[in-house]
């Protein structure tokens, strides 16, 4: 295997072992909000490996536009 290919299976599938472990604690993850994000974390696995497309298992980050005055203070 060359570089490039390990570079992309590395990219598009996720170990099994780590998959089994995110499966269980989907399965036993009480949060609701916790739940659906390893829900979507393991849709997003099985659409990489389907379509050979990296995964991404950032499930979002809050973003925040913050103005501050003329006459702020440090």
């Amino acid at each position: 295997m060359n570089v490039t290919e390990l570079i992309k299976k590395a990219v598009v599938d996720l170990p099994e072992e780590v998959e089994t472990a995110l499966r269980n604690a989907h399965e036993t993850e009480e949060g609701e909000t916790a739940r659906l994000q390893l829900k979507n974390i393991l849709e997003n696995v099985e659409l990489a490996r389907e379509l050979q497309v990296p995964m991404c298992q950032d499930t979002g980050l809050p973003l925040f536009f913050v103005k501050l005055g003329d006459e702020k203070k440090e």
